[in-house]
């Protein structure tokens, strides 16, 4: 069940409902872009469009968009 609080359009709660069901059940790749909520959407174009967030980033290797977890095995092995 999707909490109210979320406020997500029916077309939303529609397909996540329908991608976290079993298996059998689940869209596949042609339903899910068929599916209303990515209605006027251009997937033929869509490696040539911007990214609608990019990160800042503060080098090539920052990690400063993660959240920051205690580190254990095997993570740093002998």
């Amino acid at each position: 069940m999707i909490p109210p609080e979320a406020q997500l359009s029916v077309a939303a709660t529609d397909l996540i409902k329908k991608l976290i069901c079993d298996a059998d059940k689940r869209l596949g790749p042609k339903e899910i872009k068929e599916h209303p909520f990515f209605e006027g959407y251009d997937w033929e174009n869509i490696r040539n469009q911007p990214a609608p967030y990019v990160p800042p980033v503060s080098s090539p290797t920052s990690n400063e968009n993660f959240d920051p977890f205690e580190e254990e095995e095997p993570f740093f092995p002998d």
